[in-house]
């Protein structure tokens, strides 16, 4: 457990002490804490102790993308929140305030990754994340021109735009020269090139980037065989060999992906069937040419790993009757279409709807079929260069994306807060009324798609929202209605989803509650109790013994009253607690019973935000042993006493101390000046890394009662 230390340890009053290695190999007492009562603490009255601060932000997920499947969600790699369905909206969950990297993915489908990016959230604050809109927005018509860009984009390549130019001849042609070099997947060795053209016979030459760079000789790394005169297909090259002149330093491509490699058709000026470019300096076997270049075509290797569609086009220089070109290949992984650009970028031709994958000689109509465009010819009149872009088949603002929102914590007191979280796609804007004729009030006016309202304030009651097409005077059509029940002193989101305004949902959301808070009934002569918080039943019939499971509250200050059991009248604690956005637990200490040596001592503990890392454990220890005088715990190991708890007294709290995971056997002593004072129990518990705990020392060490330990995860 790390080395050891080799001189007294104390911790000071101010945070979580911490075991930092194995425990100390030495004969004299290490004491390792100072914590008579919890750090920071500010009294509340009636023994009652509360710790000041907070460090977590309080985060929830809604899932309203109506064709995404189960999605789970990691924040910073770990898994936060698993299985969400559709509709569904997921309980609060701390996280340390700060920025975090979320990541939203299918369920059954870890790599199926349909939001990944940093998120960040403030202390003390409550988020809610909805996903929003669709996975596939496709409807099988290019609207790319008429949406100006927003729906239909292009697929991209190397950070923009995928294309290929090609010279188109009105009319007759001769063959000219060509090549489609795709992006592959390969060991290394060899590549291969997906087509060639060389109308005079010759070769395809293999270049690496460096011939960007004006290296045209050395950054030959391979070259095929002699090919005959027409087009060959698949022609596949070995790397590193077989180049006249050039010497290799290496053998193969090594493992990597996106590595960008260059085909370069070359013809066999000497006649000998022998690629001799390299050798004679560049005087030989010159590459054949286009728009007054080297006829050329980049594409990406991924090396060693695994063969995945990527979006490709193959638009060679051809001759046409002024109606129609022909790409020869196009590859949209997700399905969409391919439109023809002319010289000045504009749109002059696009494709029926293609299916997801590739497909071979699609034959594009010009001057046609773009909705958005009005074209005054209706055919290529000169050749011309025009250029092929694959298109996605997708309305981008209605695509998934998230809906991040901050949500209230204070809501008023003689109100209740609504906002309305509008979340269907497709769905213009939308206002909301409610009541009927001049009784009709405007709740939410002009709310747009994936975006919140402010919070309205209403009287707490029954409701029914009128959901209306927006219009100026807030009259629209009511495309829906909903009944909802809303409470003063609550926060709410009334989120409408579904798939289109022909399909809508209300989901309605209390919001903010983030105080975490759970009772610790541990006098151990006192009744079963109820504990009323702001005046409603928060947990019921709590027996002694018994620590209850976190609820959630409102963080504020709250009216906490505790009773006997169905006996609401007999009070036995009632006060006024300042809950912030963090957890707590209420502990009932001391004795009910007449003339008992400690009076029935309610105490409230704000527990630790702080998360271990992942070997190491936080605890605190509270005293709840009546007749019990100060205590502290030890624990021995390799003839060493170290202190975990000093000076501990009853109806108060340590510091958290942080220790490695493991076993431990605790011995719980009298404490004394040189915390060697009699033990009273020694207790054995484990503790799990990055977990935070609260050990109570509870019950009676008179020979006729019961000492118990408990340990509790603080979650």
């Amino acid at each position: 457990m790390g080395a050891p230390a080799s001189t007294a340890a104390s911790a000071t009053d101010a945070g979580a002490s911490t075991v930092a290695g194995p425990i100390a190999q030495q004969n004299n007492t290490t004491n390792m804490s100072n914590g008579s009562s919890m750090a920071g603490a500010s009294q509340m009255g009636n023994g009652s102790a509360m710790a000041n601060g907070s460090r977590m932000a309080y985060v929830r997920v809604g899932h309203f993308s109506a064709d995404a499947p189960e999605v789970d969600v990691f924040v910073d790699g770990e898994a936060a929140f698993t299985g969400i369905e559709y509709g569904d909206v997921t309980d609060y969950e701390a996280l340390p305030a700060g920025e975090h990297q979320v990541r939203i993915s299918a369920a059954e489908d870890a790599d199926t990754v349909v939001f990944n990016d940093t998120v960040t959230v403030n202390a003390n604050q409550a988020y809610t994340i909805d996903a929003t809109g669709l996975l596939e927005t496709g409807n099988g018509e290019y609207g790319f021109v008429a949406s100006n860009g927003s729906a239909d984009g292009p697929y991209l390549a190397n950070g923009g735009p995928l294309v290929e130019t090609a010279q188109v001849t009105v009319g007759e042609s001769n063959e000219t020269a060509a090549v489609e070099f795709n992006n592959q997947t390969t060991e290394g060795e060899t590549v291969t090139v997906d087509s060639v053209t060389v109308p005079e016979g010759g070769f395809v030459a293999i270049h690496n980037l460096s011939l960007q760079d004006g290296n045209t000789l050395g950054s030959v790394i391979g070259v095929s065989e002699y090919l005959e005169a027409g087009t060959h297909e698949d022609v596949e090259i070995t790397l590193f060999e077989g180049v006249e002149g050039t010497e290799f330093s290496q053998s193969d491509l090594k493992n990597n992906a996106d590595i960008p490699l260059i085909a370069m058709p070359h013809s066999d000026t000497d006649g000998d069937e022998e690629y001799g470019f390299v050798a004679s300096n560049g005087s030989e076997d010159g590459p054949y040419t286009a728009g007054g270049g080297a006829l050329v075509d980049q594409a990406l290797m991924d090396v060693g790993g695994d063969a995945t569609e990527t979006a490709a086009v193959d638009f060679d220089t051809q001759s046409t009757d002024g109606e129609t070109v022909t790409v020869d290949s196009v590859t949209v992984p997700e399905g969409g279409f391919v439109a023809i650009h002319n010289e000045s970028g504009a749109v002059v031709g696009v494709s029926e709807s293609l299916e997801a994958g590739t497909t071979e000689n699609v034959e594009v109509p010009l001057f046609e079929g773009v909705e958005g465009t009005e074209f005054n010819q209706s055919e290529l009149e000169n050749d011309s260069a025009l250029t092929a872009m694959p298109h996605y088949d997708r309305n981008g603002s209605l695509g998934f994306a998230p809906l991040i929102l901050q949500d209230q914590t204070q809501p008023p007191a003689n109100a209740a807060a609504v906002r309305l979280a509008h979340a269907v796609p497709g769905a213009g804007p939308v206002d909301v009324t409610v009541g009927e004729g001049n009784n009709s009030t405007v709740l939410f006016d002009n709310a747009t798609f994936r975006n919140a309202t402010q919070y309205t304030q209403v009287p707490g009651g029954e409701y029914t929202l009128d959901v209306r097409a927006a219009t100026a005077n807030n009259t629209g059509d009511v495309i829906e209605s909903f009944g909802v029940d809303v409470s003063n002193g609550t926060s709410y989101t009334a989120t409408a989803y579904g798939e289109s305004a022909e399909s809508i949902s209300l989901q309605t959301e209390v919001d903010g509650e983030i105080a975490n808070v759970r009772v610790a009934h541990l006098s151990p002569d006192a009744p079963a109790v109820d504990v009323y918080v702001g005046g409603e039943p928060f947990v019921t019939d709590v027996s002694s013994g018994t620590i209850t499971d976190y609820e959630d509250t409102t963080p504020a200050e709250q009216q906490v009253t505790v009773t006997v059991a169905d006996n609401e009248s007999a009070v036995l604690f009632n006060q006024t607690l300042p809950l912030q956005a963090s957890d707590y637990t209420i502990v009932a200490t001391g004795e009910v019973t007449p003339g008992a040596r400690t009076a029935f001592t309610p105490i409230v503990l704000q527990d630790d935000g702080t998360t271990p890392d992942e070997n190491t454990s936080a605890v605190q220890l509270v005293h709840t042993a009546p007749g019990v005088s100060t205590v502290d715990v030890t624990i021995e190991q390799n003839n060493s006493t170290t202190v975990l708890y000093d000076n501990v007294s009853f109806a108060n709290a340590s510091q958290y101390v942080q220790v490695p995971a493991g076993e431990y056997d605790l011995q719980i002593r009298a404490a004394t000046a040189g915390n060697d004072g009699e033990i009273i129990e020694t207790v054995g518990v484990e503790v799990e890394g990055g977990e935070t705990y609260t050990a109570f020392a509870t019950g009676y060490v008179t020979p006729d009662g019961t000492f118990e330990f408990l340990l509790e995860e603080d979650d």
